[in-house]
């Protein structure tokens, strides 16, 4: 019984790959492109004179805003960072802060520059 079952499993795919590979091709006689995916519907529109009027209509529209200005920021010393005020894309005028350094190495520095103009110049060496 197992041997005919092997037998007729076997014929069956032996049949199977012989129809699966007999290399005719089919014809479509269907032709694809544009008139038979859209269907040709007339358009639609209507005309008017152009005047002035409200428009209480939504616009949109895909494209790309670029900045008319740019501005390269600096600091004079290099420290670090203590806050930044504005994120990236926001609007801002001039003298408005945009980011504030740590000044606690800055406090210490403009003292120590301080007390060192007061010292006589003898001690300034020191």
């Amino acid at each position: 019984m197992t041997m005919k079952l092997h037998i007729f499993a076997s014929g069956l795919l032996l049949a199977v790959s012989f129809t699966a590979c007999s290399g005719e091709k089919k014809e479509t006689t269907e032709k694809e492109g544009v008139e038979t995916v859209l269907p040709s519907l007339p358009n639609e529109v209507t005309v008017m004179p152009l005047k002035k009027q409200v428009f209480n209509h939504e616009l949109i529209s895909n494209g790309k805003v670029t900045a008319q200005d740019y501005a390269d920021l600096y600091f004079r010393t290099s420290e670090v960072v203590a806050n930044i005020w504005v994120k990236n894309g926001d609007i801002v005028r001039k003298g408005q802060k945009i980011a504030q350094l740590d000044l606690f190495k800055l406090n210490n520095t403009y003292r120590i520059k301080i007390i060192r103009h007061r010292l006589p110049w003898r001690c300034r060496m020191c």
